[in-house]
């Protein structure tokens, strides 16, 4: 959130602003893998800590959460980026993959372990179509 005020500022008056998107990308990438670490090896205490024993059924899917999680944090970074540059039409891409995953979630909802795995599988898509599609713009910008 803080990213996205400096980067537009500096891109008003044409000043360097990648470096900010990396830095942004980068402490966004720490905490994800932090949170997976102890989602993927503590989901006992996280559970117990945080919604009590009841709910430890769902221990094993904590690790794909965090990554999901992480996934859609690095992507939210990405298209705030783009719209702090004035590039929208970036912010099509995760709507795109919400009315996917609303589609696919409506056809198959038959256990918690294939939510989580169908949320995990549309994330992947996303975050890989965006980052694609950030290194196209790029490419056909820098040849302008």
């Amino acid at each position: 959130m803080a990213m996205f005020p400096i980067v537009s500022a500096r891109h008003a008056v044409d000043e360097p602003h990648r470096k900010m998107l990396f830095a942004s990308l980068g402490s966004v990438t720490l905490m994800s893998f932090a949170a997976f670490l102890m989602y993927q090896f503590f989901p006992e205490f996280i559970i117990n800590t945080l919604i009590g024993s009841k709910f430890m059924p769902i221990a094993p899917l904590l690790g794909k959460f965090a990554i999901i999680m992480g996934m859609y944090s690095l992507i939210n970074v990405i298209i705030n980026y783009y719209l702090s540059i004035q590039r929208y039409s970036m912010s099509f891409i995760p709507i795109l993959g919400s009315i996917s995953l609303a589609i696919l979630l409506y056809l198959n909802h038959s256990s918690l372990e294939i939510i989580v795995n169908m949320v995990l599988y549309n994330m992947t898509g996303v975050f890989i179509v965006t980052i694609i599609t950030g290194l196209i713009a790029r490419k056909i910008r820098s040849t302008k």
